[in-house]
């Protein structure tokens, strides 16, 4: 059986619904890596109640594409529903996944698997270090890069607390 980590670049909609940016997957033990690009709702569908919420949504992914992820609003090659499909086919088999945070652990939870009976491991739980810095300035050219960095970092500094838990048969983690 495989395990995975999970990581994801976002922009907050109006509503502060989460709309996925980019998605990336990693089996903990092939170090196979997969990474989709997502598009994203169009800007002018969502309803605003006011002109000030408007303005401000456009602030947020103007700040958020410069220097939070670096990836336009408008880029995109796949739907969020056939990204959200790939993944829960890879993952069907799985133990476990992982991601790091809990307001993503609860995304992956309830949007991706719908509430299923995947595990899903929190990795700030399990003492994983932190893998991004607030200072590194991150650009689309470097981006799929970067995530990939990240999710092998991960994967590297939780590896021996993964491999312990699973050993152990600790309920938290499976």
């Amino acid at each position: 059986m495989d395990e995975f980590v999970i990581d994801f670049q976002y922009f907050q909609g109006p509503n502060k619904e989460v709309i996925i940016k980019e998605l990336a997957l990693s089996n903990v033990y092939t170090n196979v890596n997969l990474s989709w690009i997502v598009r994203s709702p169009k800007k002018f569908s969502f309803t605003f109640k006011t002109v000030e919420a408007q303005t401000s949504f456009f602030r947020q992914i103007d700040y958020v594409q410069k220097n939070i992820h670096g990836i336009n609003y408008d880029d995109g090659c796949v739907s969020f529903y056939k990204c959200r499909n790939a993944v829960q086919e890879i993952c069907k088999n799985a133990t476990c996944v992982f991601v790091k945070g809990s307001e993503r652990v609860k995304f992956v939870k309830e949007v991706i698997f719908c509430s299923n009976s995947m595990s899903v491991i929190d990795l700030d739980e399990c003492g994983c270090p932190t893998y991004c810095t607030k200072n590194s300035k991150i650009t689309k050219i470097n981006h799929l890069a970067l995530i990939r960095h990240t999710l092998m970092n991960i994967e590297q500094s939780c590896r021996s607390i993964i491999v312990r838990a699973n050993k152990h048969g600790h309920s938290k983690y499976g």
